[in-house]
């Protein structure tokens, strides 16, 4: 299905939706039953959640007249967010973009399944971009049985202490590592 035909189909659902609360609303007021408040909610919001997209508001910022406020964030009457926990589930992006000099990341890592998953995203993310992460050796690491702490450090880039949930010092053992991450597992 082209991008053209979803916006079709969606803009056909809208308009059955509106038009079934206007028949419904219309039926109630000849049967004496008040509504026209909840009617003008349904029938002038309900059209609004079909043209939002997701991590878009209004640009606080735009055409505001100061110097220490980059272009780029003052141009446009709309801003597009991202949660950084939607993509990494951490704040990696933000910690690592460029001008945030960071000497140390501390990551707690309380997600269900490897819990060496968010680091290896960053640091692939760190890589892509062009961003300083420490060099971590991933085949070292026991996704199984973790360690409580592990602290990867190079020169010239930020020191990351990443400490999982579930791990072998606050479990007995592989098996109770186990059993604590479904009795305490994520959606």
């Amino acid at each position: 299905m082209t991008d053209q035909m979803k916006e079709e189909h969606v803009e056909r659902i809208r308009d059955e939706l509106v038009a079934s609360v206007d028949k419904w609303g219309h039926g109630q007021i000849l049967r004496g039953i008040p509504g026209g408040d909840e009617l003008w909610v349904i029938r002038h919001v309900l059209p609004l959640f079909f043209h939002w997209e997701f991590g878009t508001v209004a640009n606080f910022l735009y055409k505001c007249q100061d110097a220490a406020i980059p272009k780029d964030m003052i141009q446009e009457e709309q801003m597009h967010l991202i949660d950084a926990g939607l993509y990494l589930n951490s704040p990696y992006p933000s910690a690592l973009r460029e001008g945030r000099c960071i000497d140390l990341i501390i990551s707690f890592d309380f997600s269900a399944g490897d819990p060496f998953l968010t680091l290896r995203v960053a640091s692939e993310y760190a890589v892509k971009n062009g961003h300083p992460f420490p060099k971590v050796d991933f085949t070292k690491l026991d996704s199984e049985c973790p360690k409580s702490c592990y602290v990867f450090e190079e020169m010239d880039k930020p020191t990351v202490i990443h400490i999982p949930l579930f791990n072998i010092d606050n479990c007995k053992d592989e098996a109770a590592i186990e059993k604590e991450r479904k009795e305490y597992a994520t959606f």
